[in-house]
């Protein structure tokens, strides 16, 4: 009797293993993989109980990014290029340097206009690139995307890498681990940790992070070749000697500050790191223009 309770048992555990490993798996490929039509699941913090129950079941939505603006939007001499394999927008400068402009996850090239527009301003000839594809690795292969830029950029008299979240955690994945070549980095909200990033999504959701977040890094990472354990910004920030400007909301649900200033406290060569009151995981220029304005342009005038 003992022995048909063990193995029934056994084979509950073994069951219930199987499942949560098949849900992690799904919701991994959710989060990584977009689709053609259909709104986005909301933020956490949107959601009802009811459609908190419903994404744990099914998985986050997340459409492929779209260009809601387009080259119009940078105004006259903007044109469509690729780097690499990258969809691009390019508008020249007055010859002080090339910023390349990259976005955060699911976001398009659209979401960066205002920040393009921002360092035309400043006499910089702007490269806006879009990571291709109908998938993400979270930054992890988009950093070679970072290199191809620099290769463009190469005659130009200075190249900035600007990023937004995912796309600052790639430009420092390009940098300290890829050996990009950069002048100046300006970074909005990095996470410093793909494992813990993700796990403050389950926290939004006011579930335990562990080990959520572990079983869909794993997943995630395996379904894009790579190990999501390895992909840590605030271990590439201790090999990165470009000065380094980050930008970090202090009311960020998604980057906690102390995270970034794990990156800063990282990072080798001369660096700062300025916080919006009150901002969140929100575009700073947006949250603050002046502030934004006033420590970018400080920053590259050094």
């Amino acid at each position: 009797m003992w022995r048909r309770s063990l193995i029934g048992a056994s084979l509950t555990v073994l069951l219930v293993v199987a499942a949560v490993q098949a849900v992690s798996f799904a919701h991994a490929w959710r989060f990584t993989h977009f689709v053609d039509a259909g709104g986005r699941t909301r933020g956490p913090e949107e959601l009802s109980r009811v459609d908190r129950a419903w994404v744990l079941a099914t998985g986050v939505r997340v459409p492929l990014p779209l260009d809601g603006r387009g080259l119009d939007a940078l105004g006259p001499g903007a044109r469509e290029i690729h780097i690499g394999s990258a969809p691009a927008w390019s508008l020249p400068g007055e010859g002080r340097g090339c910023v390349g402009l990259f976005p955060g996850y699911a976001a398009s090239r659209s979401s960066l206009v205002g920040e393009a527009l921002a360092f035309r301003e400043l006499g910089y000839s702007v490269v806006v690139v879009g990571f291709p594809g109908d998938s993400t690795s979270l930054g992890w292969h988009e950093a070679e995307h970072v290199g191809q830029l620099a290769l463009h950029c190469a005659d130009a008299e200075s190249l900035v890498l600007y990023g937004k979240s995912m796309g600052a955690a790639t430009i420092l994945r390009a940098v300290g681990e890829l050996g990009v070549e950069a002048d100046v980095l300006v970074l909005e909200c990095p996470f410093d940790r793909l494992v813990t990033t993700v796990g403050h999504r389950f926290e939004s959701m006011g579930l335990p992070a562990f080990p959520g977040a572990g079983l869909l890094v794993f997943w995630g990472g395996l379904q894009h070749g790579f190990d999501g354990f390895d992909h840590n910004p605030v271990d590439y920030a201790a090999r990165v000697r470009v000065p380094t400007l980050l930008l970090h909301g202090e009311r960020d649900p998604r980057v906690h500050v102390d995270e970034v200033r794990g990156i800063d406290a990282a990072l080798v060569g001369p660096h700062r790191l300025v916080v919006f009151p009150d901002a969140g995981h929100v575009p700073l220029l947006g949250a603050d223009g002046a502030l934004w304005r006033r420590e970018v342009e400080a920053w590259l005038a050094r």
